[in-house]
């Protein structure tokens, strides 16, 4: 710890206010100390941390982790990154989806989006999600999230994943049937 920028960093501003307090001109003006910083700056970068992309294995222990909690926060959590993965949305589009916006077909769901950071018309844009023969399958899980919700949290104004949830909504299991 002792070696690294932040730690210098600040034990110089710690230097730099006593000198200001003292009535000293700040050290952290003087070129030299400004040089060794920028120095100490390009020697021990900040290491990158990748992340591991989504796949249909992390969706399906999110969906196995929200089944066990038992909290429709969870459920919740796992819709979300479920229409991110199927729809490649981005976190705000799919943050800004309301009730209205998501229509339910016979094969599959319909999404408009309003608002995207590549229309550049302001049009909106509307997506299909086909229907799959699988646990993860959009339509059957929204449907299932959206009969979890008392009415007055699925009206077409309110946003899907708004976090407002009633305390004790549902002793029944969750379970995308």
């Amino acid at each position: 710890q002792g070696l690294s920028f932040s730690y210098i960093n600040s034990t110089l501003c710690a230097i730099s206010w006593f000198h200001e307090m003292s009535g000293y001109s700040k050290i952290s003006n003087n070129f030299l100390c400004h040089s060794m910083l920028e120095g100490i700056r390009r020697v021990t970068p900040t290491p990158v941390t990748r992340t591991i992309p989504a796949d249909l294995s992390i969706l399906q222990s999110l969906l196995s982790g929200a089944l066990q909690s038992q909290k429709l926060t969870d459920y919740r959590i796992f819709l979300a990154a479920l229409f991110s993965f199927a729809a490649c949305l981005r976190f705000a589009e799919t943050l800004q989806l309301r009730f209205c916006d998501v229509t339910i077909l016979p094969t599959g769901l319909q999404l408009f989006l309003a608002r995207s950071k590549t229309d550049r018309h302001k049009l909106g844009h509307t997506m299909l999600l086909s229907d799959l023969n699988s646990v993860l399958a959009p339509k059957k899980c929204f449907i299932h999230f959206k009969n979890l919700l008392p009415d007055h949290l699925s009206s077409p104004s309110h946003y899907v994943f708004a976090k407002s949830d009633p305390p004790n909504l549902s002793p029944t299991p969750i379970s995308p049937s």
